[in-house]
């Protein structure tokens, strides 16, 4: 401003030209300590790399996590669940005997209905042993139909024989059978989400 403009100015006038000169200096300052320079643009690509690489793994474990929920809901039919299936010591035996009946054939044991060991939190196993003496196809017959039951049993041991090494006539059958079982009631919610229940 030449010295004649600057006469013309009232204090008021003067006072505003002087804050706005500070305030623009003020900005120009900040402006210049904001504006990007190579190492901030280095740092802050480098920053997202890593929150990239921890989304990228993130997803990975929730896709993980989704699988085995899927699997573990399209398999739960596999399992006794108490809350759908009732109380497995009597349940349980009635599946095998309706097994043996369907087979044609008597059972010589059927054992009582006992827990075992955990499978995990949430899971456990439930165990009985079961006998008979009977024709091989009668044998065979009452295999195929306990592959058939739900809940799926599994053998923890068996044992076909003879009945007499010299002049067999008919196989026995000694084994135990076992059914894994969702004993926490939200394992159970888990696997009945996959079928549309609450």
């Amino acid at each position: 401003m030449n010295p004649a403009t600057r006469s013309q100015l009232t204090p008021r006038q003067t006072v505003a030209i002087a804050a706005a000169a500070l305030l623009l200096g003020a900005g120009t300052v900040a402006a210049v300590r904001l504006a990007p320079t190579a190492a901030r643009v280095s740092q802050a690509r480098n920053q997202l790399a890593v929150q990239r690489e921890n989304l990228r793994q993130a997803q990975a474990q929730a896709a993980a996590r989704q699988t085995r929920r899927a699997k573990f809901q399209a398999n739960h039919d596999d399992c006794w669940i108490p809350a759908r299936h009732g109380n497995a010591e009597t349940a349980l035996g009635k599946i095998v005997e309706e097994a043996a009946r369907q087979a044609g054939i008597r059972l010589t044991t059927l054992g009582e209905v006992r827990a075992t060991s955990q499978g995990g939190e949430g899971v456990g196993v439930l165990e009985l042993t079961v006998g008979a003496t009977e024709p091989m196809e009668g044998i065979a017959r009452f295999l195929a139909e306990l592959a058939k039951a739900k809940p799926q049993f599994h053998w923890q041991r068996c044992t076909l024989r003879p009945d007499n090494p010299r002049a067999p006539r008919n196989i026995v059958l000694a084994g135990t059978l076992r059914v894994v079982t969702l004993t926490d009631p939200a394992v159970a919610e888990l696997a009945a989400a996959g079928e549309g229940r609450p």
